[in-house]
């Protein structure tokens, strides 16, 4: 019969989970690991259902526990993925098996099923590998690796909201056109790059920053304001 549509992810359970010595029924005949979501072959031999599907998954194939048994006999031990069921009675049986955590520091027991359901891939003292600089790290503390810590982690420029590479930012900042500066001409702080960068003119006497440009502007536009108001109230 073929195998019915299960969750075939992942492989066994590590044996160091077990709070007691495993017994050979519940270990997987591929990976040797506990049986998780087992099935039986033909033969008789047991397997997680996703190390027999991947067993399988290019056609049939002798079965290596048979052989090194010596209890190899076709088709019987020929493993093939419509010739196999799920082993509810195992499944049921190592569900209840006492297991603990193999996480130094972590004091979680339970038993398998628990730690399937609420304790695997969750545990904070649990080393995890960032993907971004390939450093082992604790599970709970992954977010802070990732924000503060990480060589390799991209931040977001909050001046012009580029992103770029932690290693990058002195470069960045050295190019960034909406970085704050300081004008050379009047002392003025915090003045985007682009518009301090830019020199009119010919010579030292004639450097005049655009925002500088911008002040005179303003200056004389307040000037000849003041000045058509006095003639507005003359005539008047």
């Amino acid at each position: 019969m073929a195998l019915p549509s299960l969750d075939s992810s992942l492989q066994g359970i590590p044996k160091s989970v077990l709070a007691v010595s495993m017994e050979t029924k519940y270990q997987c005949q591929q990976c040797h690991q506990v049986l998780r979501k087992p099935v039986q072959a033909q033969c008789g031999h047991r397997f997680c259902v996703h190390c027999f599907k991947l067993l399988t998954s290019s056609g049939p194939k002798p079965c290596e526990a048979c052989q090194q048994e010596e209890i190899y006999e076709e088709p019987q031990s020929i493993l093939n993925s419509n010739e196999a069921f799920p082993d509810n009675a195992a499944g049921r049986e190592i569900a209840s098996l006492p297991a603990k955590c193999i996480n130094g520091g972590c004091s979680w027991t339970g038993c398998i099923k628990e730690y399937e359901a609420q304790h695997e891939g969750k545990c904070e003292y649990e080393r995890v590998l960032c993907e971004a600089c390939q450093v082992f790290i604790l599970r709970s503390e992954k977010e802070r690796h990732s924000e503060r810590e990480c060589e390799e982690r991209t931040l977001n420029c909050k001046y012009c909201k580029v992103s770029f590479n932690f290693k990058q930012i002195k470069a960045h900042d050295e190019i960034c056109q909406k970085f704050p500066m300081q004008c050379k001409d009047c002392g003025k702080k915090k003045i985007p790059r682009e518009k301090v960068c830019a020199l009119l003119g010919m010579g030292d006497m004639a450097k005049i920053s655009y925002h500088g440009i911008f002040q005179i502007y303003d200056y004389f536009m307040v000037f000849y304001v003041k000045i058509i108001n006095k003639m507005i109230n003359k005539k008047f």
